[in-house]
């Protein structure tokens, strides 16, 4: 009997290592996408790093790190991104609808198809939103995050940041 769980105990190890990917399989998915995270300040492509801001007529390139493609995969598979095929509106579900509302985007494209648009309310918080698009608003704070550790990111934010922003929003 001993030796049977024994046996048992191994198989569900390999089961469990076998369904897990590996970062090679990570990051080849990834690339069959391209992912746009969009503000009102500027695009970008999360997939080749492209950064640009039509108001502020900016226009450069992210060098992401291995590491940095890998973690932004990773956070795209994870939480489920990559699975609608419609488009996602992410607001609270309180009832109150707050105008203008500055919202963000998730553009996906998969082999170059147009697959969603999640569109997050700026006023979106995770205690308030419905539970299933808690992922999302998870998944852009921490691509965010990523970002904001790389150097041509923040050179360009801060280029964006100084500039006169005489928009008005009504």
């Amino acid at each position: 009997m001993n030796k049977f769980l024994n046996v048992l105990s191994i198989l569900l190890l390999l089961l469990i290592l076998s369904c897990s990917k590996s970062d090679e399989e990570y990051l080849k998915d990834f690339n069959n996408y391209e992912v746009v995270l969009s503000n009102n300040d500027y695009d970008i492509n999360l997939s080749n790093g492209a950064i640009e801001s039509d108001y502020f007529d900016i226009k450069g390139s992210l060098s992401l790190s291995k590491n940095e493609q890998l973690v932004l995969a990773r956070l795209f598979f994870d939480n489920k991104i990559n699975k609608p095929n419609d488009d996602v509106l992410v607001f609270n579900n309180d009832g109150m609808v707050i105008h203008p509302d500055i919202t963000s985007s998730i553009i996906i494209k998969y082999f170059g198809k147009d697959k969603s648009t999640i569109t997050i309310s700026g006023f979106a918080d995770s205690t308030k939103v419905r539970k299933e698009n808690i992922r999302y608003l998870r998944f852009k704070s921490k691509v965010y995050k990523v970002l904001n550790q790389n150097e041509k990111f923040k050179k360009i934010k801060k280029s964006i940041d100084s500039k006169e922003d005489d928009r008005v929003y009504l």
